[in-house]
């Protein structure tokens, strides 16, 4: 049992050592510089360094997935080393020693058995046996840091969509003409959909299809800020930042043992903030002054949707920084926003490209270096057995890590589903409450008595009463109609592209609006019966 985990410890170590450490020691020693220079390049405007950080970050899964199709000529100008990385080829037991070669010379006995040597042969095997199991250590560690964290993502994932139907729809008619027009003038064609959240709540946007835009209750009476807010998050729409950050976000989680990863993950994210708001300034869509006292007013909020979103103010962000890079944005240099996009593709395909070129190299070499002790290739037919029976644990060993990963999806997916339902829950019973209240406060309103000596009076507030439960009617009714029309044109869509919590929050609203329509109906009728009472009343007084 334990030489077989040795085993397949020692085949892990030499599949990840070619596949994944490699690359990645590779792309760190380019990144290293490219990073640094980035850092001290002080005037670089916000968006170069965003796409070149960028860039950096994605150069690193870029040349994993272009080490296996690099030529290992291409990177033979490359300077190859010799240690222990470079033996965890050999063969996992020790080769016979091969026969010396007869010598000529007139002296052979000194010459023949001082060449090989059975102390000579040991060492080199126990020091690949030492690093191969090390290596696949790792690699183990890797791939489980690596499936956590894929399954925490998904689980905020999960938490995010029901977080979003938990939130209602912003029926404000002038809010979505505004923002429609917003989304002309800066090019955004996509439709936006806007959702009404709690007051005190930081606005955020998520979607790349259909992008969402929260915005608070209480940002939607004042109108500089609604109009900041929404420039803001428009720009996030515009460059597809949403789609981008889950690129960023799967990448850090696949190579979470790079310290350096979740460096650049986080400069990523500082400087999509401080370009996006460089953006919204150099436009002159939005004021310095009064959009950096609203950032300051979002600046200490929490909210309930996790940290997927993109959110105006994060809450870890240098919020420092990014008030003091307004200064800078306000004059930015169009000749350096020019080479933003080379310099981005120069920062992508260089160190992906020297990066696999060095990992293919470098496995070539460990290859050939490898199999040099071997004296002939009557050899070669001993150990594909060996690689063979290491090949299926090594497979076996993946699927089962690729099993495990697959019960934790599951599991955060379960927890998810049960904190949605928790949600919605809760959600309901404060409308019943609601809804309670304010049938109760209607009943009080029509048990209301009036002083004796003021019929007259009585009579003209029961009429203009009955006049306004009348018009409220005649708009729940139109108001059920137009509803009416679009679940049945919702439901008449194939089930395939039905939206289901489209037609929940319709179903929801239609069963709020049934609900006011009878408390309403049920309010009327009452007046109608008083009134009819103090006309009887009226006529037998003598």
């Amino acid at each position: 049992m334990m030489t077989t985990l040795a085993d397949g410890l020692s085949a892990l170590g030499v599949l990840g050592a070619d596949l994944f450490w490699r690359p990645l020691l590779a792309w760190t020693v380019l990144a290293v510089p490219v990073y640094l220079g980035l850092r001290s390049w002080r005037g670089a405007p916000a968006l170069l360094q965003y796409r070149a950080h960028l860039a950096l970050m994605l150069a690193l899964p870029l040349s994993l997935l272009m080490t296996p199709l690099m030529p290992a000529s291409w990177g033979g100008w490359l300077p190859v080393g010799e240690g222990p990385l470079w033996v965890l080829e050999a063969p996992l037991a020790p080769s016979p020693a091969p026969s010396p070669a007869p010598s000529p010379a007139p002296l052979p006995a000194p010459v023949g058995p001082a060449l090989p040597g059975p102390s000579v042969q040991q060492a080199p095997g126990a020091e690949a046996w030492s690093l191969a199991h090390l290596i696949g250590v790792a690699t183990l560690i890797a791939l489980g840091m690596g499936g956590f964290l894929l399954a925490r993502l998904a689980y905020l994932a999960r938490r995010l969509r029901a977080y979003q139907a938990s939130l209602t729809p912003l029926w404000s008619e002038e809010v979505h003409a505004r923002t429609r027009r917003l989304a002309r003038e800066m090019g955004v064609e996509a439709p936006v959909t806007l959702l009404l959240a709690p007051p005190r709540t930081t606005p955020m946007t998520f979607g790349w299809r259909a992008p969402v835009i929260v915005l608070p209750a209480d940002v939607l009476a004042d109108e500089e800020a609604l109009r900041m807010t929404l420039v803001h998050e428009l720009i996030h729409i515009r460059r597809h930042d949403y789609a981008v950050s889950w690129l960023v976000r799967v990448t850090a989680c696949l190579f979470a043992v790079h310290p350096g990863v979740w460096l650049l993950q986080r400069r990523i994210e500082q400087y999509r903030e401080v370009s996006c708001d460089a953006e919204a300034l150099a436009g002159r869509r939005v004021a310095p002054r009064p959009y950096a006292e609203l950032l300051l007013r979002f600046s200490p909020l929490n909210d309930p949707a996790g940290p997927v979103p993109l959110r105006m103010v994060e809450l870890d962000a240098t919020l420092k920084q990014r008030l003091a890079a307004m200064k800078s944005a306000l004059n930015p240099s169009p000749r350096l926003l020019r080479w933003t996009l080379p310099v981005a593709a120069a920062v992508l395909l260089i160190p992906a490209l020297l990066a696999a070129c060095s990992a293919s190299y470098t496995s070539s070499e460990t290859v050939a270096v490898g199999e040099a002790p071997a004296p002939a290739p009557v050899a070669a037919p001993v150990a594909v057995p060996e690689v063979l029976h290491l090949d299926v644990q090594v497979r076996d060993q993946v699927e089962q890590a690729k099993r495990q990963a697959r019960l934790q999806a599951e599991r955060a997916a379960a927890e998810a589903d049960q904190m949605a339902a928790q949600v919605e829950q809760e959600r309901l019973q404060r409308i019943l409450v609601e809804l309670k209240e304010r049938g109760e406060a209607a009943r009080r309103h029509v048990q209301v008595m009036v002083p004796a000596g003021q019929e007259e009076g009585r009579r003209g507030d029961l009429s203009r009463e009955l006049h306004r439960l009348k018009i409220q009617m005649t708009y729940l009714e139109k108001e059920l109609k137009a509803l009416g029309e679009q679940i049945q044109a919702l439901e008449a869509r194939p089930a395939s592209e039905r939206n289901q919590v489209e037609w929940a929050l319709y179903q929801q609203r239609a069963d709020l609006l049934h609900t006011m329509y009878r408390q309403r109906l049920e309010a009327y009728e009452t007046l109608k019966m008083e009134a009819y009472t103090d006309e009887m009343l009226g006529s037998e007084t003598p």
